[in-house]
């Protein structure tokens, strides 16, 4: 590059000397940017490190301002107490998170109000895995009910998913079968008829069985819709339980690489990787909220001494490390909670 400006100087060449100077400039540009990123990366390690001190001091300041946390305490403290298998409370936050997404909870405690959309989302995701699951039994009963005897392909499931996500696509992410069972129950057919090799229209009666096999099948009422939603929580249980184990001892950096971004096209993803997906997403916000809240709330005593826990006693206890300090896997944590979607 300043051979050839030099050159370009000698020869009162202008080519020889833009072209040199742009070599320059290209190369000071990606010099700039390395060291960007560099920074970008040693200010996101600092970060994570501090976000747990960072987000229990916040939320301390906020009880001290008279923010409610008792009603979450006798939340955790309940849900302990029922349950002897979990052992430590982590555990018992993650059943709890678990159980909440498979059976469409509503009602949270005040301190998941920042988790609040997140756990939405991951419901609705899987919610989506049970209907996926019903529009599969829908098509093995209709595939049945044509006489077909042969073996069914992963790739009809696959094929159909992506078209019944394509009709259903206006309703964002709440993936309502019910709503358009009629349409859905037609693509059901469809794709039978293409298994069974059927080059004719879907006759009426057929749609009709698909249409009620679908209907019993989406109904959130009838033993079906309990068979495969049940079937599909003891997978995801023991998703969870796995990922749990493997991101317990991570680094912040290595869990934040370990959560995975959702691709786009939830509802086309195959079952298993549906699962995996949402046993990340609870881990993740299971891990995180215990380790911001587990040591200013939910391991604190109700009684110490002849005091009764409320907010004064939290803070002053938070505040002179009381039980409360992060420990040195606490302080590396790595995502501030956001009162958003899954990001």
């Amino acid at each position: 590059m300043t051979s050839a400006i030099r050159l370009g100087v000698e020869n009162a060449e202008a080519d020889s000397i833009i072209h040199g100077l742009i070599t320059i400039f290209e190369l000071l540009q990606g010099m700039n940017l390395d060291a960007t990123n560099h920074s970008i990366r040693r200010l996101r390690l600092v970060w994570v490190e501090d976000t747990i001190a960072f987000e229990q001091n916040a939320f301390l300041g906020r009880i001290a301002d008279g923010w409610d946390v008792i009603g979450a305490w006798t939340w955790f403290k309940n849900l302990q107490e029922a349950d002897e298998e979990s052992g430590s409370g982590l555990w018992v936050l993650v059943k709890a998170l678990t159980d909440a997404v498979v059976f469409y909870h509503k009602n949270f405690p005040s301190t998941l109000s920042l988790d609040y959309n997140r756990l939405r989302t991951v419901q609705l995701n899987f919610q989506a895995l049970v209907y996926q699951a019903a529009c599969r039994r829908t098509l093995d009963e209709t595939l049945q009910f044509l006489g077909w005897t042969g073996k069914i392909l992963p790739r009809s499931y696959a094929e159909l998913f992506l078209r019944v996500a394509d009709l259903i696509s206006d309703q964002g992410l709440r993936y309502d079968y019910w709503q358009k069972r009629g349409p859905v129950a037609l693509e059901v057919v469809r794709a039978a008829y293409e298994v069974c090799g059927n080059r004719e229209l879907p006759a009426s009666e057929h749609l009709e069985f698909a249409e009620t096999c679908l209907r019993h099948c989406c109904d959130p009422k009838k033993p079906v819709f309990g068979a495969l939603r049940s079937s599909l929580a003891r997978a995801l249980k023991d998703k969870v339980d796995d990922e749990v184990c493997a991101i317990d001892d991570l680094t912040p950096v290595q869990l934040m690489r370990r959560l995975v971004p959702q691709k786009p096209g939830f509802a086309v993803q195959s079952e298993n990787e549906g699962l995996v997906h949402i046993a990340k997403r609870i881990s993740h916000i299971a891990e995180l909220h215990w380790r911001i809240w587990g040591p200013i709330l939910y391991e604190q005593p109700m009684h110490v001494g002849n005091r009764t826990l409320d907010h004064t006693s939290l803070v002053e206890d938070a505040l002179h490390g009381q039980g409360s300090s992060p420990s040195r896997r606490t302080n590396e944590f790595g995502e501030l909670p956001r009162n958003t979607g899954l990001s």
